[in-house]
């Protein structure tokens, strides 16, 4: 039936439903797996990181296999990949990240389930009206006049800075499957950081190629916590030694037209980097902007008040009020919440 359905140009059925198993697919289910062989890179990740440049190499080529392996079949958007009742494999889904998840756990709005993305751009802006639904959907979201400030500042410049790290030779592709949840608990290696296998891999998503970066925890760090001064010189070593080894696996394979290692260069040198990994951050955005991104325009502006007065109420009509309003909100919440806790301790 396979064959029979290629003649014709007709997608095949995943190899794992049969034809007779269809209607299983109507109904939730899991595909449960065991790893056999290693452990966790984080078993390990403290005891070797700084001090074994083998282990380092080894891990950063077999993760460059496997990134280069995902980018040899090109896709033509942005989303995800879904199964429907006919065991067909489609890309018909919003692009959903663990941390698009994350939002919508705490109920904030975000991207609708069937809208996918054929250029950068919007996409882009629809991740930053996420950062906006969780001010307006958060009770605790703002807590003064200068943090409500400092957001709406950064979330301007957010918009207003998007020309300056998107290439417009790679907006409209190519789009590559991407996994947006690979960190050292995700990742089984063996006793040399071979990796032997990869898990959660259900928050892979098809990316624009600019957006595939190096992993942010190569140093054991948050995104929101590598400040400037030796963070970030360690933080820009292992970025390094990343992308060279990258590069390295790339010119054995030579599967493309284009070095994706040169792409993951530049971006890192104009602040690319920084820029998608603030997007992508819930909580991070703010602390990212005001470290990494607005210090390569101005730096006075990372320290001084006017910046933040002065743009913040471009982020929307009302702005001020609407932080006061906010502002408030958050002592009814805190109000709350220490009453209903209070509740529980007289119980208690």
């Amino acid at each position: 039936m396979q064959t029979i359905r290629s003649w014709f140009g007709f997608p095949k059925a995943c190899p794992y439903i049969g034809t007779k198993d269809r209607d299983m697919l109507k109904t939730g289910y899991m595909i449960i797996s065991f790893v056999r062989e290693g452990q966790m890179l984080s078993s390990t990740w403290a005891d070797h990181l700084l001090s074994d440049k083998t282990r380092r190499q080894t891990l950063f080529g077999d993760l460059s296999k496997i990134m280069l392996s995902l980018n040899r079949i090109k896709l033509p958007r942005i989303g995800s990949l879904t199964l429907d009742d006919d065991g067909l494999i489609k890309l018909k889904n919003r692009p959903l990240t663990l941390r698009l998840q994350t939002f919508e756990n705490e109920g904030i709005p975000t991207i609708p389930r069937n809208c996918t993305y054929h250029s950068v751009e919007p996409y882009i802006l629809d991740l930053l009206q996420l950062h906006d639904n969780r001010i307006h959907h958060q009770p605790n979201a703002i807590h003064n006049l200068n943090d409500g400030q400092e957001q709406f500042a950064a979330l301007t410049m957010m918009r207003a800075l998007l020309p300056q790290f998107i290439s417009r030779q790679y907006r409209d592709g190519p789009f590559v499957l991407t996994l947006t949840d690979l960190h050292a608990s995700n990742i089984f290696v063996d006793k040399d950081w071979h990796i032997t296998s990869l898990i959660d891999l259900e928050w892979a998503c098809s990316f624009p190629i600019e957006l595939q970066t190096p992993p942010y925890w190569l140093t054991g760090r948050p995104i929101d916590d590598i400040e400037h001064g030796e963070n970030l010189d360690t933080f820009q070593e292992a970025m390094t030694e990343f992308i060279n080894a990258f590069e390295v696996q790339e010119k054995e394979v030579q599967t493309s037209a284009f070095s994706q290692a040169e792409i993951m260069r530049k971006s890192w040198e104009r602040g690319g980097f920084w820029y998608f990994q603030a997007v992508n951050s819930p909580k991070g955005l703010l602390r990212v902007f005001n470290e990494h991104i607005q210090r390569m325009f101005c730096e006075e502006h990372c320290t001084q008040r006017v910046f933040d007065r002065t743009v913040s109420p471009y982020w929307s009509v009302g702005a001020e009020s609407f932080i006061q309003k906010k502002v408030e909100q958050e002592a009814e919440y805190k109000d709350r919440i220490r009453k209903r806790f209070g509740e529980v301790d007289q119980k208690g």
